[in-house]
């Protein structure tokens, strides 16, 4: 949480998932870590190749 600067984050989130929860979506918790400089993100992945240089490392 300490890369997360808004502390009505961590409510929102729990309500979304109580809501989705609550409609029978299942939630799912991924953890992800890569190594540094991200070798494992291909250069056209959209999502993980603008990831900040030290972001899950």
């Amino acid at each position: 949480m300490s890369r997360v600067q808004d502390e009505r984050y961590l409510p929102r989130l729990v309500d979304a998932v109580e809501a989705a929860r609550g409609a029978g979506i299942p939630v799912i918790h991924v953890v992800l870590g890569f190594r540094a400089g991200h070798p494992e993100c291909a250069p056209r992945n959209k999502t993980f190749s603008a990831l900040p240089p030290g972001a899950f490392v």
